[in-house]
């Protein structure tokens, strides 16, 4: 039987179509890169805001934690509470005490009060409700303040923000601030909350 080789017609695509050809076209490589450098560059604006949010967060947390708390002392002992604040600093306290005995517990036991400022972990005990706790602000945080009807920012010396027995506290709107950026909380008087549309904060652009 003689050997005979069969020659086979190439397959041709539809009419109208050409074949599909293996890898991207430029088209897709260039879309591709589009999206990861987006992504690449959201990721890094994520980061460098990161680092000073965190920083701004902490005093303002403990700022609202506090103030909850004052409300809260006030209303069950029926003692008036404030929040004592300064540059450096901001103490949760009953207001009968006088400002130097507040100055004079930071440096450690006040025998004329009988009290000592507590660091932030540590356990009041019961009977000890003279002051309850203080935050010590980081190194280049600023704390301001503003009053009912004041229309400027500005520095507390030595003042008290005031919880009554009633359940009412003063209006105020408190601003922690750094080189990189600030955080703003405004008070409800009735609640010692954050107002609902009363929290802002900006992180600065880095160069």
């Amino acid at each position: 039987m003689p050997f005979t080789t069969q020659l086979r017609r190439p397959v041709s695509a539809p009419s109208g179509r050409l074949p599909r050809r293996g890898g991207f076209t430029l088209i897709e490589l260039v879309v591709t890169l589009f999206i990861i450098m987006l992504i690449i560059g959201a990721a890094t604006l994520t980061l460098s805001t990161a680092g000073p949010k965190k920083v701004l967060l902490r005093p303002t947390v403990k700022m609202k934690v506090m103030a909850r708390k004052a409300m809260a002392l006030a209303r069950n002992t029926q003692r008036p509470h404030s929040i004592f604040m300064n540059e450096d600093f901001f103490v949760l306290r009953e207001t009968h005490m006088r400002e130097e005995d507040v100055k004079e517990a930071l440096d450690g036991d006040s025998p004329a009060a009988g009290f000592r400022v507590r660091d932030e972990d540590e356990e009041v005990p019961q009977a000890e409700v003279r002051v309850v706790e203080r935050y010590t602000l980081d190194e280049g945080t600023e704390i301001q303040v503003k009053r009912f009807f004041e229309k400027e920012w500005r520095t507390p010396k030595n003042e008290d923000w005031n919880f009554s027995v009633s359940g009412v506290c003063d209006p105020i709107m408190i601003r922690f601030q750094t080189e990189d950026g600030f955080y703003e909380l405004e008070f409800n008087p009735l609640t010692a909350k954050v107002q609902l549309d009363g929290e802002r904060y900006e992180i600065y652009q880095q160069d």
